[in-house]
């Protein structure tokens, strides 16, 4: 921790240091100082900010304690194992998806409500497809993986396996709405919504744990985001941004988790009971998963408009740079 908060300062002082370099016309020109009212509204949207993001993380930190304390020590060890694997594809993922932040700001600042609406609704659909696909991937494969790479005594329970994977998919797909609160400045609504969730999360765990043990732990993380910023984030932005009704978009969301669902039905009926036992094998059959599990997705969601708009986007793109060429 130590080391990458060190770096973390290294870096802004490097960068502090480089635009001052190249950028030397900002300390020329006087600027006046902001108004008191500004500088309130500022530090306002700062600790708003704050707030919304702090109670996302204490959605997500707080599992492995309440575990602990529950279940014991042991288990977060071996359940650590999972999350490690996880969050590292979470990490991946979240990684493409934050790199279109800023433009989803530019977006929100001049672009039309009706485009806005739109891209919304692409990029629902792409982390549906993107966080369904590895969803299916990691409940069929990581205990496999697990058992190659540790062994068998340091497997989990598929229904605990299932529950983690869900705490992953619900946070997918919070993305859009997630990232549209942040860029359009509704986190100041969203706020105690957040707050809420952490709540629910701490309250729920302990429930849940009791009786569940692990799996009762990770399900009540999905279900206290699913109860709160999953279905908030997208309702205010209907409400305020797109000044519309959230229904057709929920229904959207609610179909395409049931196609999700049946793709992981079929791909878990094929793979579910192959035999594993070394990591060529492994492979080959995550490609063949990958492989089935795009088409079925293909299959499920080739007519959608979402699908057609994407696919016109890359031809368009495509062309674009044969001209340039």
């Amino acid at each position: 921790m130590l080391i990458q908060i060190s770096r973390n300062l290294i870096a802004n002082g490097i960068l502090f240091v480089k635009s001052k370099k190249m950028y030397k016309n900002i300390d020329e020109n006087k600027v006046e100082s902001l108004s008191k009212e500004k500088e309130k509204t500022i530090f306002k949207n700062v600790k708003d900010l704050m707030l919304y993001k702090i109670s996302s993380t204490i959605n997500s930190g707080t599992d492995n304690i309440i575990i602990t304390k529950i279940v014991g020590l042991s288990v977060v060890g071996i359940a650590s194992n999972y999350s490690l694997l996880v969050n590292s594809v979470n990490q991946v993922l979240s990684k493409i998806t934050g790199s279109f932040t800023a433009s989803i700001g530019n977006l929100n600042a001049k672009e039309s409500i009706e485009n806005r609406e739109q891209v919304f609704y692409i990029l629902n659909f792409l982390v549906t497809w993107i966080y369904g696909f590895c969803g299916i991937m990691l409940i069929i494969f990581l205990n496999p993986f697990v058992k190659i790479w540790i062994g068998e005594k340091f497997l989990l329970n598929i229904s605990v396996v299932v529950a983690l994977v869900l705490e992953f998919y619900i946070c997918g797909i919070q993305y859009p709405g997630y990232n549209y609160a942040i860029t359009t400045g509704l986190f100041k609504k969203a706020k105690w919504g957040a707050f809420s969730s952490a709540i629910i999360n701490i309250i729920l765990s302990i429930i849940l744990g009791l009786k569940f043990g692990a799996f009762g732990v990770f399900l009540a993380t999905g279900l206290s985001r699913l109860c709160s910023q999953t279905w908030l984030d997208p309702y205010l932005v209907f409400k305020y941004e797109f000044k519309k009704s959230s229904k057709p978009f929920f229904f959207k969301v609610i179909r395409n988790f049931c196609f999700v669902i049946l793709n992981l039905i079929i791909c878990y009926f094929i793979f579910s009971k192959v035999k594993i036992d070394n990591i060529l094998v492994l492979l080959i059959y995550c490609l063949l998963c990958a492989i089935i599990c795009n088409l079925i997705f293909f299959i499920e969601f080739f007519k959608t408009w979402e699908f057609k708009n994407i696919i016109n986007r890359l031809v368009f793109l495509k062309n674009s740079r044969k001209v340039k060429q």
